[in-house]
């Protein structure tokens, strides 16, 4: 280990001879007798007591999911080592130790310090994961809270609920291939607490209201402080509301409860010279190169494409439509605004629709699915574009969107769960294929704060579901937005929830793009990070 360095480490794996590997028949999953193993790192339902010598003779049968649980103790202490160094890393385990003595079935015994309280997961492991994600050096680590999100389902409560090995693997390979690389110039500041947006005009069906600013330093009593190494930016806008370092936070992948969490170690704050202007907006540097490189393309662009692909099979591919490749396999349905207010509009989303439909049509193998918000009884699924044309072509606008009863009818499917009895030892869940979701609309639906909040509702249910159980990139949302109506406009930017200021939910999978922008980020913003953080029009 270098001195100079705590992170500088070598690392060493051991093999207790306790692990077993047998070949699953086709029929269901194959389980072996349970081991024992590390009991710190076992899962709740395994717990067996050391008081208790029925339930320690028992014979029980190990269910891989036991393992997944165990690996993420495991990645959850690397996470936090990752951050807070190996002081830090110590700390946690003697928080586990102290929540643990309070229940006296693990006090003084094996499980002392384990993750769980014998049915879930420990309330200070939840905690510590926040705080890893709170003080991350944002400059350089954009991965640690990917990874805790991704821990988080594989504690699952229900061994059913927890992803396997394979999506583990996925989602762990996803998150480091979607970190662009760091450069020189993206180490962005902030340089005050995240305020929110002054009231909204009357309509919109949603009420904003400030947070209180955040302490990013705390001290717990009775313990050595911990300082990492981090750099914070103070304000010097003597309007801003009293702030204690400002901490620089990327809040893409922090859900606003974990901003309200005090960051247990304190921070070495460095003096540094007051900056001019530093009190205006969010001072941000240029973008990264992941962002600079990203293709664009209007819908003229495309259609124009599409003909000449239709005139001369030979014509080359849209510059950039290899980006699209990475929708293959995944559901893609488009919800349309039929309303009486979208008949202004009904030209340009045909031609919307006719764009978008033509370049993910190979993307979903069982066909695209097209839904109105009114017209239900025109709602298809096909895999040639041209029948769902011909459809639309029947659909004339009217009445009034009631885009949370249009949504009840597709959410729902993603976090209701379908269980299939697959197996005897547990039921196991009908895991629905991921999905894009295309909402072409112009945001000018019923008034009142259950239009909006229906909505919201919807949404935020359903990132919860896709975050217990590890599946953050399962499911995006993309509103496509038609005219430049003002309500409907903010009504959009508040289910967009850019920097997840406006509701908590750990992870943004909505984003928005008006149906004059970029059609590539139409097709991917919601499940891609880098395209949500590109500027709208």
């Amino acid at each position: 280990m270098n001195n100079d360095s705590p992170f500088d480490v070598s690392y060493k794996l051991i093999d207790l001879g306790l692990a077993g590997f047998v070949l699953a028949d086709d029929s269901d999953e194959t389980q072996l007798r349970d081991v024992h193993g590390t009991k710190m790192y076992s899962a709740p339902e395994y717990f067996r007591g050391e008081k208790d010598r029925f339930r320690q003779q028992s014979i029980k049968q190990a269910h891989p999911s036991k393992d997944i649980w165990a690996l993420a103790c495991v990645i959850s202490e690397a996470a936090v080592w990752s951050v807070f160094g190996y002081n830090g890393l110590i700390d946690y385990n003697e928080r586990r130790i102290k929540a643990t003595a309070d229940i006296p079935s693990l006090a003084q015994t094996g499980y002392s310090g384990c993750f769980h309280d014998t049915t879930k997961v420990l309330d200070v492991v939840k905690d510590v994961h926040k705080e890893a994600c709170h003080a991350r050096r944002t400059n350089i680590d954009n991965i640690v809270s990917r990874v805790v999100l991704i821990v988080g389902g594989m504690m699952a409560q229900d061994p059913s609920r927890r992803p396997d090995a394979l999506r583990v693997y996925e989602d762990l390979t996803r998150a480091i291939e979607l970190e662009a690389p760091p450069t020189a110039t993206t180490n962005a500041r902030y340089s005050m607490p995240v305020q929110l947006p002054p009231d909204l005009p009357v309509g919109l069906g949603l009420v904003t209201t400030g947070t209180p600013p955040i302490q990013s330093s705390y001290e717990s009593p009775g313990r050595s402080t911990y300082r990492p190494d981090r750099r914070a930016t103070i304000s010097t806008n003597p309007g801003a509301r009293p702030f204690s370092t400002a901490l620089s936070i990327e809040e893409e992948d922090i859900s606003r409860q974990s901003l309200h969490v005090m960051a247990r170690h304190t921070i070495d704050v460095p003096q540094q010279t007051p900056v001019s202007g530093i009190n205006s907006s969010f001072q941000h540097s240029s973008a990264p190169v992941g962002q600079r490189d990203l293709p664009v393309a209007s819908v003229d662009k495309a259609l124009n494409y599409i003909r000449m692909k239709k005139a001369d099979a030979r014509t080359p591919p849209l510059q950039g439509q290899e980006w699209l490749k990475r929708l293959h396999g995944r559901d893609q349905i488009f919800l349309i605004d039929d309303s009486a207010s979208m008949h202004q509009h009904w030209k340009e989303v045909k031609r919307v629709f006719e764009a978008l439909a033509y370049l993910v049509k190979t993307k979903d193998p069982d066909g695209i699915e097209l839904r109105f918000a009114n017209s239900c009884e025109h709602d298809d699924r096909q895999k040639h574009r041209n029948g769902l044309m011909k459809n639309f072509e029947k659909v004339k606008p009217g009445g009034q969107c009631q885009m949370g009863i249009a949504l009840n009818k597709i959410l729902p499917n993603y976090y209701r769960t379908q269980m299939n009895k697959r197996s005897s030892w547990s039921s196991r869940v009908e895991e629905k294929p991921p999905v894009n979701i295309y909402i072409l609309t112009d945001g000018v639906w019923s008034q009142g704060q259950e239009c909006l909040s229906t909505v919201q509702d919807h949404i935020t249910r359903l990132v919860n579901h896709l975050w217990e159980t590890g599946r953050l990139e399962h499911v995006g949302i993309q509103f496509i937005r038609f005219g430049d109506n003002e309500i409907g406009r903010q009504r959009l930017d508040i289910l967009d929830n850019d920097q997840k200021q406006y509701y908590e939910v750990p992870r943004d999978i909505v984003d928005t793009e008006p149906s004059t922008g970029n059609i590539f980020k139409m097709l991917l913003g919601s499940t891609d990070g880098n395209w949500d953080k590109q500027d709208t029009g």
